[in-house]
């Protein structure tokens, strides 16, 4: 099974102060979604901003967006939009966005693929998330859960078996390792960590999962994860690293990519094309 590889290429928190080919415009993530398609990435994964520079889940921006960068993107990488509360401030002295601000960009954005963090969906009623899921699998949105934690991936299995289907495509994960940066993250750690996430969904088997680790040891473990091991999918970019593996400052995103494909080829490790990542995805039964 080829490895998927998703670019993030922003994130919520980082500015041009972090890095100055941070793209932020949507002319700058419309080159790069063309850019990095060419190199490997098959799905970007991105954030926008509002007109202060913040993070933010306003559906119309999100709309605007995929219309702007989709003609560079087709055919080539899939768009997948970011819907994570990001724990940051939208005004009002709220600290989060809520669930419903969260299902709402979704719903009315007009994508076709989004992330979701499980757990912060899950803070609204059961009700709330089930007809928000019922939704999601009707307009066949294709939907990758974010784990942060094996306590959140023991939380949605667990909503699997209480009648919440979790959108029309074969289950979709990201595990996130490292999130706080600590200093040191051993191999040891990094393969406990995956384990004890894939462990809950032991009886799955279509489950697809990407492993994505922040801090600059992010291209070794990534590798480690797309190895025979682990037989994972990959996420990188500038949203969890902007630093290349010899510890200086990368470039560009699409450097990133690059060292990546060219590393996990010298690996043995074949990279999925955007028609194979379609059909990993199971997008090609719609």
């Amino acid at each position: 099974m080829p490895t998927i590889v998703a670019l993030a290429p922003n994130g919520g928190r980082l500015t041009k102060k972090d890095h100055p080919k941070l793209p932020l415009t949507l002319e700058e993530l419309a080159s790069e979604a063309h850019t990095c398609s060419k190199l490997g990435a098959s799905i970007m994964h991105f954030h926008v901003r509002d007109q202060h520079g913040s993070h933010s889940l306003d559906a119309g921006i999100y709309r605007e967006a995929l219309r702007e960068i989709s003609p560079a993107a087709a055919g080539k990488i899939i768009l997948q939009i970011s819907t994570e509360a990001g724990g940051i401030g939208i005004g009002n002295g709220r600290a989060l966005y809520t669930p419903s601000e969260q299902a709402n960009c979704i719903l009315n954005s007009g994508c076709s693929a989004a992330s979701i963090a499980f757990a912060e969906i899950a803070r609204a009623e059961k009700a709330f998330v089930k007809n928000f899921y019922a939704q999601v699998t009707e307009r066949k949105i294709h939907i990758q859960h974010i784990i942060y934690s094996p306590a959140e991936a023991t939380e949605l299995q667990r909503a699997s078996t209480q009648g919440i289907r979790l959108g029309a495509h074969k289950l979709c994960l990201l595990f996130v390792f490292n999130r706080k940066q600590q200093a040191v993250q051993s191999q040891e750690n990094f393969t406990s960590f995956i384990n004890a996430c894939k462990k809950p969904f032991a009886d799955e088997p279509s489950l697809l999962y990407f492993i994505c680790a922040f801090g600059k040891h992010e291209q070794a473990r990534l590798l480690q994860a797309a190895g025979k091991i682990h037989n994972a999918h990959i996420r990188l970019g500038f949203e969890n690293n902007i630093y290349r593996p010899n510890g200086k400052t990368a470039n560009s995103n699409a450097e990133q990519v690059a060292e990546f494909v060219r590393s996990a080829k010298e690996n043995g490790i074949a990279i999925a094309s955007y028609k194979e990542t379609r059909a990993q995805l199971g997008l090609d039964a719609e």
